[in-house]
Order: structure tokens, then C-alpha cells, then sequence
């Protein structure tokens, strides 16, 4: 597929579409890169629980709750308009993301980073966050 912007904010507009050039598409179909071509995923499987995943939610969009990990697509994660965002509510509520049963240990956004990791600060002004672990 032809991804124009492959991961970005327009992956949805992208000739090869949401499935073929968004993480939280990608994430979700399954296919290891060692077993076939793109779009795939790398380190075996899908957002499902292939064996990687984002446990800091660095690829999506951490939710003010600290431990939903909404979509990197989504405009507005978890906000009164959550549902109206790119992704929907699967991808960009808290509701909708919690109810997938996906950790953000084996997978990708849209998911649940483990409840022991609690967001504490804002490092920087570029969105990098800080964490502590087992509180």
C-alpha cells in the first residue's frame, strides 16, 4: 500500500488508508512482518498480544486518567467529543478503550497501560512523560 504520511496525523487520508498506513489499524491485523509483507507488524503478531507493545503509551495518546492509552489519531482522547474523533469511541474513550481487554504491555494503542504505572509529571514541554512504577 502507499502510506504519504505512514503513522501520522493523515494516515487515514493516505492512499493506502487507516488499515494499511495507522498504527491502530495496523496494530490490530494480526500479521507478523516475519511471516508476510507490509503492512505488518514487527516483533510477531498483532495488537493483540504478538509480544511487543507501548506499556508507556508513547505511540498514542495518553487519556488524563493515567493508564488509557488512546490513539495517536484520535483529536480528542477521552473528552466529551471523544466519540467524534478519528477512531471513534473504540480508539478514543476511555469507555470504549477500556472494554477491549488490550494491554499496552503486549500491545498497542488503543489500550490499558498496567495499573501499577501511574503518570506523574510532564517532562520537558514535548509531551514526555514521567513515570512511577508500583505505587
Amino acid at each position: 500500500a502507499t502510506c504519504e504520511d505512514c503513522g501520522g496525523v493523515n494516515c487515514s487520508s493516505s492512499t493506502g488508508g487507516a488499515a494499511s498506513c495507522c498504527n491502530s489499524g495496523i496494530s490490530v491485523n494480526g500479521r507478523s512482518c516475519d511471516a508476510v509483507g507490509a503492512p505488518c507488524n514487527i516483533g510477531g503478531g498483532g495488537g493483540g498480544g504478538g509480544g511487543f507493545g507501548d506499556p508507556n503509551c508513547r505511540n498514542g495518546i495518553i487519556h488524563s486518567n493515567g493508564v488509557t492509552c488512546c490513539a495517536a489519531t484520535c483529536e480528542d482522547c477521552g473528552g466529551v467529543t471523544c466519540g467524534a474523533s478519528t477512531g471513534g469511541t473504540a480508539s478514543c474513550c476511555a469507555s470504549g478503550i477500556s472494554g477491549n481487554g488490550r494491554s499496552c504491555d503486549t500491545s498497542v494503542a488503543p489500550c490499558t497501560m498496567n495499573a501499577r504505572r501511574k503518570m506523574v509529571a510532564e517532562v520537558g514541554g514535548g509531551g514526555n512523560l514521567a513515570f512511577e512504577e508500583g505505587f
